[in-house]
């Protein structure tokens, strides 16, 4: 018997609701899903089963699923491949253990989905998954019609060409007005890239389960490498994503593994943990625009001497972003004791690095980094200064200095972001029963006094 429930909110506007399926072969789970989106605007509709999945599919227009990675006759990486080679405008999620990262690729790979949670999920952060799907296929959608818009338009021009000057100035303007739409389409598009970057950084930082935020200090040392490296705008962005993300493979390690330094590792953990690299890479094989990105997670921990794994790589042959995030992010390990098993202070860091520099580091890099230590903090009078900002004063244009979590230690947004509307906006909404905790801002002196 195929159990469906529909939500049957009035609806006020003529838009049509969207519609959500959840697959799972656990009543429970499925019911606690119909609770965690009870109040939000669209229809929810649950499936037992892979087959009565597709019974549904069959039978109605879905916006979205949500699949259980485990479950008997048909697996939710089989049905979200079926989905997406027949059904491929079905927004596709899925919701696994941390156990099942090796099933989860193939569902990243096989079936082209837009984003997995982790069981128990957080309902807070499900609704903004749910949320940041439809919206990336809304605009999906608009940016399919402003294309065609835009094609029919040319052909348009070409049909009424001979007109009156003033005929042909209209169109021209239209067209205009079109493509100015159209980038505004993809500018989205792009945003909605580094929305999943984000997403992807949460669930590294509450993986790492520790306090000092080392993906995040790893994109902050590596972005100032590459300022002095003079990198250009696209290096930047392959970098700074690669940097936050370079330990996304570990998600699916155990708590021993991942607490464990590395210089006392067994032989089996090693074994296991030098798969991390090829697994983040494959992590993210089914998003072209970060290819680039996988690229340099894959060889995050190639050696300058052609010692380090996975393929062996040895000095310029080694992508530049990913010999850059090996000296960040060991010199944020080596302070933490992860590395050696001990903290180090900066100085003994430094003098590590630099007494691997031409074996395990490029030593260009290496000098490069021994630079932004010693280097003075500049002059205050240009420099951005910190302050402490409550939630409802926060403005467009604001940097943030720290992460921004939720009391359960969720990372909404981590330091260094300039602050938008949107971003803003999702912020009060993440935080909405925190009580309104404070935050902290980085903003122009300028800034302040409006405070």
């Amino acid at each position: 018997m195929l159990a469906t429930d529909l939500h049957q909110t009035p609806d006020t506007d003529a838009v049509e609701r969207p519609t959500v399926l959840c697959v799972d072969d656990e009543t429970s789970i499925l019911a606690s899903l119909k609770r965690a989106l009870r109040k939000q605007p669209y229809d929810v509709v649950t499936a037992n089963s892979g087959d009565e999945a597709i019974a549904v599919l069959e039978s109605r227009k879905v916006d979205l699923i949500i699949s259980d990675m485990r479950m008997p006759n048909m697996s939710g990486a089989e049905l979200l491949t079926r989905v997406y080679q027949q059904w491929p405008d079905t927004i596709r999620i899925l919701l696994t253990g941390y156990a099942d990262m090796e099933s989860t690729v193939a569902a990243i790979n096989g079936g082209q989905i837009f984003r997995y949670l982790n069981k128990p999920w957080n309902n807070d952060e499900l609704v903004v998954a749910i949320d940041n799907a439809l919206d990336h296929k809304r605009l999906k959608d608009e940016h399919a019609a402003l294309t065609a818009l835009t094609t029919k338009q040319n052909e348009e021009l070409k049909v009424f060409n001979t007109a009156l000057e003033s005929k042909v100035e209209a169109r021209t303007q239209e067209l205009a007005s079109a493509h100015d739409k159209l980038n505004e389409t993809y500018d989205a598009l792009r945003d909605s890239y580094q929305s999943a970057i984000r997403v992807f950084a949460q669930l590294v930082e509450l993986r790492e389960g520790s306090s000092h935020h080392h993906s995040q200090n790893v994109a902050d040392t590596s972005r100032q490498i590459g300022e002095k490296l003079d990198l250009s705008a696209e290096d930047m962005t392959d970098l700074q994503n690669a940097a936050v993300l370079h330990d996304i493979g570990q998600l699916g390690f155990s708590d021993e593994l991942v607490s464990t330094p590395v210089n006392t590792l067994s032989a089996d953990q090693m074994k296991i943990y030098r798969t991390h690299p090829g697994i983040g890479q494959g992590a993210l094989l089914s998003i072209p625009a970060l290819e680039q990105t996988g690229n340099l997670i894959r060889a995050h921990h190639e050696q300058f001497d052609g010692k380090g794994f996975p393929d062996g790589l040895a000095g310029e042959d080694i992508p530049l972003g990913a010999r850059i995030i090996a000296i960040a992010a060991d010199f944020d390990d080596l302070q933490t004791g992860l590395l050696l098993g001990r903290p180090l202070s900066t100085a003994e860091a430094l003098d590590h690095l630099q007494g691997k520099a031409g074996t395990h580091y490029d030593p260009q890099l290496v000098d490069i980094m021994k630079e932004l230590v010693s280097e003075p903090a500049g002059d205050s009078s240009s420099a951005l200064q910190e302050y402490s900002v409550h939630l409802s004063d926060l403005q467009p244009g604001m940097k943030t200095a720290r992460n921004i979590t939720a009391q359960n230690g969720m990372l909404l947004l981590g330091a260094g972001q300039v602050l938008t509307e949107s971003l803003i906006s999702r912020i009060n909404r993440c935080l909405d029963d925190t009580g309104g905790s404070k935050l902290v801002a980085i903003v122009k002196q300028s800034n302040v006094s409006a405070l």
